[in-house]
């Protein structure tokens, strides 16, 4: 994890497929909101997405108050995550990592379900990214 980002970092730039079957890009979207990446493991396990759940819980407090656009992000297809989305009543966006891309850029890619012959998730992680003006 050597290129893990830090605080204070210029952010990597990222290009993903959402839940709303449209292509999501860091940099534009970061052009009108701060933006807050919510990496997450997989969709659907036995595991409790505790990241998720607790952003899902404060949704309202984060983007209404704050004026932030939240974007939960896993290995899974986009379609996987809208049935999850959709199952567990997540209110925010949802975006596909699916190559690992965004997960090596962040430095969080590890090997959690290599005992099920699944090499590269992302660990449970948040990024808050805003555009310096």
């Amino acid at each position: 994890m050597s290129n893990k980002i830090q605080a204070g970092d210029v952010a990597k730039n990222i290009h993903l497929w959402t839940t709303e079957n449209t292509k999501f890009s860091l940099f534009t979207a970061t052009e009108k909101l701060p933006v807050l990446l919510a990496f997450f493991p997989c969709a659907f396990t036995k595991h409790e997405n505790k990241i998720l759940n607790g952003i899902n819980d404060k949704y309202n407090k984060l983007f209404k108050d704050l004026n932030v656009r939240i974007i939960g992000i896993s290995t899974d297809t986009h379609w996987t995550l809208d049935a999850y989305k959709n199952e567990k009543n997540i209110r925010f966006e949802m975006a596909s990592d699916f190559n690992k891309d965004a997960a090596k850029a962040y430095g969080i890619l590890i090997d959690k379900y290599s005992s099920y012959g699944y090499n590269g998730v992302a660990k449970e992680a948040c990024f808050l990214i805003a555009f310096d003006k």
